[in-house]
């Protein structure tokens, strides 16, 4: 099959995946979509074309979904016709293959279709649909759905999935996976997804109904040192942090070590000339199972690298002792940290009977609370942090108090009681017990010169008043506040004083 695809591709190398297939004249687009192909006995989808969530609510065109199950529908414009839709992966291109299809609809009658999507991620799709009559066969116009490019998708499933997943592929459909990049030395031996040799040790896949090897269906073997290296489209490490690169392994050659047969597994950037990890797996002292075992390899990544491919590249070294099934890679995904949320609205700051402190005023008790709200939980347990600084001086990005652990978006709250008198501004971010940190997100709307609040020292308090058991009347003038008793003592002194420095002694 594999050798097959590779003459057809030689022969006909004007045919690339890159091509764009105009069918029929052009047409003008319905609302919502283009149109190409197909006979005007039938009319066309028109605007009721939509793609939905489970709930009903309409998806727009591009839009983020994280379901597994995504819903279309469209009103039939005559008696006795079925909605076809074709789904691709944007790196695809239309060839009129239905994907689904709706029971017989009748004229003014809503169809509906549901398409799981496939355990792929990122998965990007594009679609178009027509109508086809249940009877003749006969076909409308096809809408492609969205005034959009082809290229861009119609749906998508975010950036990141569930547990910080940013890439999945379980490799679930024969032929190339959309967006790699193949490289082979021979016309024959190649990496091709799809299950052969059924009779590999260990088997040709780990999870059904495929795998990507490298082979030419029964082994590596063509008479010629062979060579080959798959590579993952351009991934995005920077999304998450902490990313771990793990896929499945199973393997038949020559020897177990690694002297013959080498099998790598690199990392690139985006351009592919700068490599930040480069790794030979082998069973001898080295990081693979045993031959005809599958297993499971996990290798750490940087965040910092970027934009990368990842390649998996196989090298024979030499032409004897080829006749072995070769190379068998499956369920290759990279997982990181996803970043916890604050929930910038729910900053506050509160005194000691648990009520909001206004912006700018001053705190009159022993203690103050800071709260904050999660917004955005990864599934790790989490805990609000605060750096507080005297007004004028800049924040570090180093918090100065931290909260306990806790799990779920529940509020967070640090107290303390610790201040010394001034004025004060203050930031707060969220750090899960991976090590992962949200975003410092400073308190209040004021001006970085104004102050957030203003803690009452010991020394600006007012003194108590102390009511006096006995008190003196006071004298009229300067002196009045001074007990009797104490205004003569200084007046006796102050006039033997005088008296010494009229007369001085001789």
């Amino acid at each position: 099959m594999k050798s097959l695809i590779w003459a057809l591709f030689l022969a006909f190398p004007a045919m690339s995946l890159a091509q764009t297939v105009t069918v029929g004249p052009p047409l003008p687009p319905p609302p919502g979509g283009s149109v190409g192909g197909g006979s005007p006995a039938i009319p066309y989808p028109d605007a009721t074309l939509l793609q939905k969530d489970s709930q009903g609510n309409s998806i727009p065109m591009g839009g983020v979904y994280s379901e597994e199950t995504i819903f279309f529908e469209c009103m039939a414009p005559v008696n006795n016709v079925k909605l076809n839709i074709e789904i691709k992966h944007t790196s695809e291109y239309f060839d009129g293959t239905v994907t689904i299809s709706s029971s017989s609809t009748g004229v003014n009658q809503m169809a509906f279709l549901s398409y799981e999507i496939p355990d792929i991620h990122p998965y990007k799709a594009h679609w178009q649909a027509w109508w086809e009559d249940a009877t003749t066969g006969q076909v409308s116009p096809k809408v492609s759905f969205g005034n959009n490019q082809e290229i861009d998708a119609d749906f998508h499933k975010g950036s990141i999935g569930e547990d910080g997943e940013i890439y999945r592929e379980p490799f679930l459909f024969e032929g190339y996976p959309p967006d790699w990049i193949f490289a082979n030395t021979s016309g024959s031996v190649q990496w091709y997804v799809d299950g052969s040799p059924s009779d590999a040790p260990g088997g040709a896949y780990h999870t059904t109904p495929f795998s990507m090897n490298y082979n030419n269906g029964t082994h590596f073997y063509d008479g010629l040192p062979t060579w080959g290296f798959a590579a993952t489209p351009i991934l995005n490490l920077g999304l998450v942090q902490n990313p771990v690169l793990k896929f499945w392994c199973n393997y038949e050659t020559e020897t177990s070590g690694s002297l013959k047969d080498h099998r790598y597994v690199s990392v690139h950037n985006d351009y592919v000339t700068i490599v930040y990890y480069d790794a030979q797996l082998y069973t001898d002292q080295g990081s693979c199972d045993g031959m005809g075992i599958w297993h499971q390899h996990s290798i750490p990544l940087e965040s910092s690298w970027g934009e990368v491919r990842i390649r998996f590249t196989f090298d024979s070294i030499d032409k004897f002792n080829n006749m072995y099934a070769g190379w068998f890679i499956d369920d290759i995904e990279i997982n990181g940290t996803t970043p916890p949320g604050l929930d910038s609205a729910s900053l506050d700051q509160l005194d000691e009977q648990g009520s909001p402190i206004p912006v700018g005023s001053v705190v009159e008790g022993d203690s103050i609370t800071f709260v904050g709200s999660v917004e955005v939980f990864n599934g790790y347990p989490v805990r609000l942090e605060i750096e507080f600084q005297r007004l004028g001086i800049a924040f570090t990005g180093e918090p100065s108090h931290v909260g306990g652990f806790f799990t779920g978006t529940a509020p967070l709250s640090v107290t303390l009681s610790d201040f010394s008198g001034g004025d004060y501004r203050w930031q707060a971010r969220l750090a899960d017990t991976e090590g992962t940190v949200s975003d410092w997100i400073e308190f209040g709307l004021n001006p970085t010169t104004d102050r957030d609040f203003h803690w009452l020292s010991i020394e600006e308090a007012p003194p108590e008043e102390v009511e006096e058991e006995n008190p003196v009347p006071a004298c009229s003038g300067s002196l009045s506040s001074r007990p009797v008793s104490l205004n003569i003592f200084i007046l006796f002194w102050g006039f033997l004083l005088l008296l010494s420095v009229r007369n001085p002694q001789p």
